[in-house]
């Protein structure tokens, strides 16, 4: 009931209350509304699937690995032809990777970290990649190797929906046509061309819930099943922090799940299952195991010679300070990142955090922060490629182009100063697919349904949403 309110509520905002002032709502060039893309798209995919069940007769798994590998190599060639430098926290991240390789620190890559711990991840990831291309005398051209490692995990992230789709719909049609939904809305995603963790972190969310899926079909608790989606579960956090929602979700189904068999079990089958399974020992097991992950993953991080200041690190109260930003509208603000910054220590900040925040919402009052709750949801839900172009000096350094198709793929993919000629018809087609997908995500949870993984899936929304209403909102996140 949560979900289907929620997912109800942000359709009818995105449809029907986005007139109202929010961050970042640009004029892209939408070809119709919101409301008839919508219609538009629910009757193409209905279209579509009713010709995939009658038309089409997938027998091998082969060839979903044969379109995927096709699909790769063609996303590749895009992002090949239209990538660009931006600035914002990619540039620092590159340029620190770099850093990392040549031995040299300057000092305000070690402020930025003291900020942002999170990102020393993938400046190692990074620094790695820029050492492989070093190894041939190639390490100008790393940046490209950023790109084809993130096509790699867009490449992988799909397979991966596909198998959970197949275990989880018993149909190679409905799996071939979530993938081809995948391949639309994420793969042709223009993110996977920025070097940074909304790509990176793609993964994992797929990742989990695929081995999450295998633990249902056990007999017995699975310690190395459960160490895998921690391990996974901490590693995605420390590349993007929201990725640890998925696990909260399958947590609290998971002791949801456990009340209900000791419920409805006698004491002694507790106690003989407990027995049977060697519970104790596989927890200590678990426990060792996730803290020798733990330790590996920060040496690792450690070797990349960025000390951190815990003093100067922005916690989440930082975040809430800017949700709750009525001028800004809950996005990134300058101001309040200086303010942040002028505090002396780490309970300095959370103090002069708080004391702002409940500032802001008092002044907000209760019409106020309905009206943010508002601007924020279109903020993240209202735009099918995420945000495009909406971070920083976007389009930093323009590069020459490739070949002879570069011309025509930048004028669908380029946006704002470098507004493409056909930019439109793809920000359209985005947003008819992004709302489509909402609309018939709402089945998931109209019927009563005890699918685990759907469960999983709408709590962590369900917490998703939650968490970029409260804190800084993001339609990339």
């Amino acid at each position: 009931f949560m979900f289907v309110l929620m997912i109800g509520i942000i359709i009818l905002v995105c449809c029907f209350g986005n007139q109202i002032w929010y961050e970042r709502n640009h004029d892209d060039g939408l070809i119709m509304s919101n409301f008839a893309l919508l219609i538009l798209g629910i009757t193409i995919l209905i279209l579509l699937y009713w010709i995939l069940e009658q038309k089409v007769h997938i027998k091998s798994e082969k060839v979903i690995i044969l379109c995927s590998l096709c699909f790769l190599i063609f996303q590749m060639f895009l992002t090949w032809n239209y990538y660009f430098k931006t600035d914002w926290d990619v540039e620092i991240i590159v340029e620190a990777a770099y850093e990392v390789v040549s031995g040299q620190q300057e000092d305000w890559v070690i402020d930025y970290f003291s900020r942002y711990p999170n990102n020393r991840l993938l400046v190692l990831i990074y620094s790695c990649i820029i050492r492989i291309f070093a190894l041939f005398h190639l390490e100008n051209k790393a940046y490209m190797g950023f790109l084809l490692f993130q096509c790699v995990i867009s490449w992988g992230t799909g397979l991966l929906l596909y198998n959970l789709s197949r275990k989880l719909l018993n149909s190679r049609v409905i799996a071939f046509g979530t993938w081809g939904i995948y391949c639309f809305l994420i793969g042709l995603s223009p993110w996977v061309s920025i070097p940074y963790s909304d790509s990176v972190g793609l993964i994992f969310p797929v990742a989990i819930l695929t081995i999450y899926l295998k633990t249902l079909s056990l007999q017995s608790i699975s310690f190395f099943q459960w160490y895998l989606m921690i391990s996974l579960s901490y590693i995605g956090y420390k590349i993007k922090p929201q990725i640890v929602i998925v696990m909260i979700a399958i947590v609290l189904i998971s002791i949801v799940r456990f009340a209900s068999f000791v419920w409805h079990s006698k004491i002694d089958n507790i106690k003989r299952n407990i027995k049977k399974n060697n519970f104790g020992i596989k927890l200590l097991l678990l426990t060792g195991s996730v803290i020798c992950t733990v330790w590996i993953v920060n040496a690792g991080i450690d070797t990349t010679g960025f000390i951190v200041d815990k003093e100067k690190s922005f916690g989440i109260s930082h975040f809430f300070m800017m949700g709750m930003n009525e001028d800004r509208g809950g996005v990134w603000d300058g101001e309040d990142v200086a303010i942040s910054d002028a505090c002396k220590s780490a309970a300095e900040r959370q103090e002069v955090n708080l004391s702002i925040a409940k500032e802001r919402l008092q002044k907000m009052g209760v019409a106020g922060f309905v009206r943010q709750m508002h601007r924020k949801l279109l903020t993240n839900y209202n735009d099918g490629t995420f945000c495009w172009g909406g971070e920083g000096v976007f389009y930093k350094e323009v590069l020459p182009e490739k070949t002879m198709f570069s011309s025509l793929i930048r004028n669908i993919y380029y946006n704002r100063e470098y507004m493409g000629a056909y930019f439109k018809y793809f920000y359209s087609f985005m947003k008819m697919l992004w709302l489509s997908v909402l609309c018939i995500s709402l089945f998931s949870g109209i019927f009563k349904t005890t699918n685990h993984i759907l469960l999983v899936c709408m709590l962590t929304l369900i917490g998703l949403t939650i968490f970029e209403q409260i804190f800084e909102a993001r339609a990339r996140y």
